[in-house]
């Protein structure tokens, strides 16, 4: 009887946590597939959102605002974002109100994510580019 106690209160405790941790953004394991644990199928058609940069052209150094959107007023609740030449995420992201920074890596700030599980038209990021950047940059 005892046991069985035990374990209903790990589980009250451990279960509630992990729920909790992802209402406030995505892990860093998320960092290199950048497909979200939600346990469900990925969905095969157009994305409703947009990612929309306001530079196409940057020096190394300079901020570029980046807005995600729903598109025909879709809303969504939660976002993870990087910048990536290839499969490498670049530059950082500077934190902000409704931001969480993730470090990718040993890249401080290289993506970022939701605060909470809200609904949200649109969210504005400011993306610093790495000094030097000679390559196209994705937004991802």
């Amino acid at each position: 009887m005892a046991t069985a106690y035990r374990l209903c209160v790990f589980l009250l405790i451990v279960i509630p946590a992990h729920i909790i941790a992802y209402k406030s953004g995505a892990p860093e394991t998320v960092c290199d597939s950048m497909i979200p644990e939600h346990h469900s199928t990925p969905k095969t058609e157009p994305s409703p959102y947009t990612i929309t940069p306001n530079k196409f052209k940057v020096k190394g150094g300079e901020p570029v605002e980046v807005t995600i959107s729903g598109t025909d007023s879709t809303k969504f609740r939660g976002y993870f974002i990087q910048a990536r030449v290839g499969t490498t995420p670049i530059g950082k992201f500077l934190n902000g109100p409704e931001i969480n920074l993730v470090n990718c890596g040993s890249s401080v700030g290289s993506a970022a994510t939701h605060t909470d599980n809200k609904d949200k038209d649109s969210v504005k990021l400011t993306w610093i580019s790495p000094a030097g950047l000679s390559e196209s940059v994705r937004f991802r």
